[in-house]
């Protein structure tokens, strides 16, 4: 049986019973009384949260595991981190927490090289080995749906997850956060660059969903637009507003701190509103 995303608020009953002895009963004729059935107890629906970690021979990956308090087995989503934007940070922190609320199991990780104060590889072969290695490692949990795993990315996590994601058939869909669509070219004047981290989008079969800030300068909407335009109805892009970071403004400045939060939830649930279609169609 397939966990579906709940999506809906479960309502707690909670049940009184009276235990003092009961008075004699008065003497009358038998009678059939009809049974009344007992309400269950019904207990809050929440996720477990756990510090975990991938490793082999040459690598060790530190993540966390949100588990929902749901009937396995239970789709997964592994979300791949920005070049400096850890696992603890706003947009991965809360869509873990918000996936797992509506019974989706969300692993996140931070890259080797930010766990040891060092640069990723310049050739992102070493991310994309430390992604394989937690997808292969996730997927041992029996708990887990290998039907239904997702992978997530966010700036250059998107580009290392595309990656394992095109030679990855069994995977069921792609969500690419603040994509990197746009570089610098001569004059530091901006260049198309979306062909190269995210090339063959014509070929791809599967669900993948672009979601990008309007004023992000590492995504230029024309150019996220262009590389997109040949591509199949199963890609889609949504243009939200917000910078890198989807912030609406500087994130250090209180005056941004509640527009910034309203702006990443809506963004959050977009994303899994469309997992949640691919989970359940």
């Amino acid at each position: 049986m397939q966990t579906r995303f709940s999506f809906g608020m479960a309502i707690i009953a909670t049940v009184f019973v009276n235990c003092s002895k009961p008075a004699p009963a008065p003497q009358t004729s038998p009678v059939t009384a009809p049974v009344q059935a007992v309400p269950a107890v019904q207990t809050p629906v929440q996720a477990s949260v756990q510090e975990v970690q991938f490793s082999n021979e040459a690598l060790v990956v530190e993540g966390i595991k949100h588990m929902p308090a749901a009937e396995a087995p239970v789709p997964v989503l592994i979300i791949a981190p920005g070049g400096g934007y850890h696992m603890q940070l706003p947009l991965i922190k809360q869509l873990a927490e918000a996936g797992a609320a509506e019974n989706l199991a969300v692993v996140r990780f931070d890259w080797p090289y930010h766990t040891n104060g060092a640069r990723p590889s310049d050739d992102l072969s070493a991310e994309e080995d430390a992604l394989a290695l937690v997808l292969a490692q996730v997927l041992e949990d029996p708990a887990i749906d290998p039907s239904r795993v997702y992978l997530a990315g966010k700036s250059i996590g998107s580009r290392v997850a595309y990656r394992l994601f095109q030679r990855s058939p069994n995977l069921a869909a792609l969500l690419l956060l603040t994509p990197v669509c746009t570089g610098q070219g001569q004059a530091d004047k901006p260049v198309a660059v979306a062909a190269d981290w995210y090339p063959d989008l014509k070929a791809e079969s599967r669900p993948v969903l672009f979601i990008s800030g309007q004023s992000d300068p590492l995504c230029s909407q024309p150019m996220l637009a262009q590389h997109t335009a040949t591509a199949g109805d199963n890609i889609t892009v949504v243009s939200v507003p917000g910078d890198h970071g989807f912030n609406l403004g500087d994130f250090r400045d209180p005056a941004f701190a509640e527009p910034n939060q309203a702006n990443l939830t809506s963004i959050i649930g977009k994303a899994l509103g469309w997992l949640k279609v691919r989970s359940e169609g």
